[in-house]
């Protein structure tokens, strides 16, 4: 490596490392609301994250990155492949505790590759300009994971329903993964972006944004800092572009979602009983103690609700 170089790969580096820690801490800890799913949560996100990762590597080489017949990888495709198991993981904050492991992986799978095949579309096909990924990865995850979890949906859930809420600790967990995606997000909007001033300005806008969102000031952000569109392109084609993309990324999250959800109501992925969902015991051995004051809890929020119901 060139030492004129190593200032570029170092800093690349960091935001990827950054990103990396959203992707296994944050969106772990962010999902352990749940007041009886916490090391399913973390542990599912751990199997789905690994998994995703290599494969999102195969699906955008394809894509994006081959060159000579080989898919050529770097510190900014390993950044890409996080990207893209962001959606994933966004996917499965809507079937949280109502999969199996088996589902998961399967959902991963087909999510991963729709995900590719929705950026090519908009970013090579279209030219739609998505910084920070509002559409490739955030839209496109969480109307695919609504989808998929719209059709597993079965009425016999209703049996674990008072597992399905949360309690003092798990809120606790779930604000520490909040905070470590708060921390990070100046790096997930500026990794990919051009080195030089733009991934600069990148940070520092992200960086003060969420700082001023914090203290509910962002209502007057429109006002400051109106849009603009540099280059050949006027705003109002560039528009036109970004309507488009954002239709074709919803087209294909609905569709691919609805479809994946009926292949993963097959009986061959071993889904979770109804009567049990929300619970760790399934997949995991939790510790005697544990498990007594999981119990205890269950039957005073089952108590709890009761209460309300009548």
């Amino acid at each position: 490596m060139s030492v004129y170089m190593a200032p570029a790969f170092f800093f690349a580096a960091s935001g990827f490392q950054d990103v990396h820690v959203m992707i296994f801490i944050g969106f772990g800890f962010l999902m352990t609301f749940l007041q009886r799913y916490g090391f399913s949560s973390v542990g599912f996100n751990f199997l789905v994250a690994a998994f995703s990762l290599q494969w999102a590597t195969l699906m955008q080489g394809f894509f994006h990155g081959m060159h000579g017949g080989k898919i050529h990888i770097g510190v900014e495709s390993m950044i890409n492949a996080d990207f893209c198991t962001g959606a994933v993981l966004i996917s499965f904050g809507a079937v949280l505790g109502k999969t199996s492991p088996v589902q998961l992986l399967v959902m991963a799978i087909f999510e991963v590759t729709l995900f590719a095949v929705n950026e090519f579309i908009l970013l090579s096909a279209l030219g739609a300009k998505d910084a920070g990924g509002s559409m490739t990865i955030h839209t496109f995850g969480a109307y695919f994971g609504l989808m998929v979890t719209r059709v597993l949906y079965r009425p016999n859930l209703n049996k674990s329903k008072h597992r399905n809420s949360s309690v003092y600790h798990s809120d606790l967990f779930a604000m520490i993964g909040t905070i470590y995606l708060w921390m990070f997000w100046p790096s997930f909007n500026s990794a990919v972006t051009a080195h030089g001033d733009d991934q600069h300005r990148t940070a520092m806008n992200t960086y003060y944004s969420l700082a001023a969102c914090t203290l509910s000031t962002y209502g007057i952000m429109g006002d400051v800092f109106p849009d603009v569109a540099s280059g050949d392109i006027s705003p109002s084609f560039q528009g036109v572009r970004q309507a488009i993309s954002l239709a074709v990324t919803l087209g294909i999250a609905l569709l691919g979602g609805l479809i994946v959800g009926f292949i993963l109501k097959l009986p061959i992925f071993g889904a979770p009983p109804d009567s049990i969902c929300y619970e760790d015991n399934i997949y995991w051995e939790v510790p005697g103690d544990e498990e007594d004051h999981g119990e205890q809890l269950t039957a005073v929020t089952s108590a709890e609700v009761e209460k309300l119901n009548t």
